[in-house]
């Protein structure tokens, strides 16, 4: 039981505070500046229309390519009609990051460079991470990227290069050769781990997101913006499904020649 004399103390002390003052517990702060509840987020982009088929960007050569190089700007699964190489990825930094993300989060990123593309032909980077670039031909590369926020030092050696683009990107980043001019790849540069690529049926996944309302950016690199502010709410302790994306083939292609679902 509480001494009467202590109940007085801290009633006294109450009524000295300024009027209007709140009261918050230690616990109530902890609760307000790391939240307790974390949700996923899954989907699929689609394509509905006609798929065609692409020639190759180069075809082989003896030295580079060992063989032709695909068309990477446009890959549809002909059964789902998914559409591969979309980025979605949160358009600000949430004001908090789950922790596992954080202490998971690898120091640096691998660009490959084999057969004359850019493997992956799209990939995730924070400004925290260095990008390692190598190279498996036996022929020459280097480097180009197109930045907005981050100033490009010229052509890098493509052979071995690792830097850092410190600031974040609004749009992905376009990487190429400048002695292979139909190589290309794509770098999503953000400040926060909240993007993703789409596989090769179009579907992605964006783990420990914090809950309530976000926007996304969904983007391919035929059309850009599939979608510049897509707002959805994240649903605590679980997966919020975010139905199929459907966006017609004429985005994408002046004249599709196969439809999606075909045999392959």
């Amino acid at each position: 039981m509480i001494p009467h004399y202590c109940r007085h103390l801290s009633i006294a002390l109450l009524m000295l505070l300024p009027f209007g003052t709140a009261v918050v517990s230690p616990d109530d702060l902890r609760a307000e500046e790391v939240p307790s509840r974390w949700g996923t987020l899954e989907g699929q982009i689609v394509v509905d229309g006609r798929i065609p088929t692409l020639p190759p960007r180069a075809a082989a050569e003896t030295l580079c390519p060992a063989n032709d190089v695909p068309d990477d700007s446009l890959v549809v699964d002909r059964e789902t009609g998914g559409l591969r190489y979309v980025a979605v990825y949160l358009r600000k930094r949430p004001t908090h990051i789950h922790p596992e993300l954080v202490q998971s989060a690898p120091n640096a990123v691998d660009q490959v460079i084999r057969d004359c593309r850019f493997v992956p032909h799209m990939l995730c980077l924070q400004t925290h991470q260095r990008l390692h670039i190598s190279s498996l031909d036996p022929t020459a590369h280097n480097i180009r990227y197109a930045a907005f926020a981050n100033t490009p030092s010229g052509a890098l050696p493509g052979e071995s290069s690792e830097f850092v683009l410190p600031e974040p990107e609004r749009l992905p980043v376009r990487a190429s050769c400048d002695f292979h001019q139909y190589m290309c790849g794509w770098w999503i540069v953000t400040d926060h781990p909240y993007a993703a690529v789409t596989d090769a049926e179009g579907r992605f996944r964006i783990k420990n997101l914090p809950v309530g309302e976000h926007e996304f950016t969904i983007w391919h690199e035929r059309t850009g913006y599939l979608e510049k502010t897509l707002k959805i709410e994240i649903r605590p302790e679980g997966i919020t499904n975010l139905p199929p994306r459907h966006y017609p083939m004429s985005l994408f292609v002046a004249e599709p020649t196969e439809p999606a679902g075909a045999p392959k």
